[in-house]
């Protein structure tokens, strides 16, 4: 039984990072917590407490993380000094704007065929001119078009 005011239990709610911390807080259970909550209609947002936990967890790391990089130490010491790999650490640099994503290189070129065929090239001068076969080329401006037509629709 929980023998708090609603206002504290609210309070908590707020201030805790999930509803499991609030039940471990008052020595209930956690469906005992949940019960309690709907039936008193106290918002709960589950995103924003996993979103709470996480920041808890991995803020200090992040933050370390992210320094080491800026401050020019090389990515597989990096890797080595957090136990990870290094597409986890780029997510994190990315995530964080300490990091451009990498565009892939042929994005410039697939961008200029495009825009060739828009103008009229055919396919097989297009596969010539950049040493293409006919049927890549074929698909990818047909990505790339479909892709253009999915964000004009947004």
């Amino acid at each position: 039984m929980i023998k708090r005011s609603e206002k504290e239990i609210r309070a908590l709610y707020v201030e805790l990072i999930n509803e499991s911390a609030v039940a471990k807080k008052l020595g209930v259970s956690r469906q005992s917590m949940y019960d309690y909550r709907i039936r008193h209609d106290i918002k709960y947002d589950p995103g924003k407490a996993k979103e709470k936990r996480h920041t808890e967890i991995y803020a200090d790391r992040n933050a370390k993380i992210i320094d080491a990089y800026l401050a020019g130490i090389p990515m597989d010491k990096i890797c080595a000094r957090f136990n990870m790999n290094k597409p986890a650490i780029n997510y994190i640099l990315i995530k964080y704007k300490a990091k451009k994503p990498v565009i892939h290189p042929s994005l410039k070129r697939n961008m200029e065929i495009y825009k060739l065929r828009q103008r009229g090239t055919s396919i097989k001068e297009l596969a010539e001119r950049y040493d293409l076969t006919p049927q890549y080329v074929s698909t990818m401006v047909y990505k790339i078009k479909k892709r253009e037509t999915e964000e004009s629709k947004k």
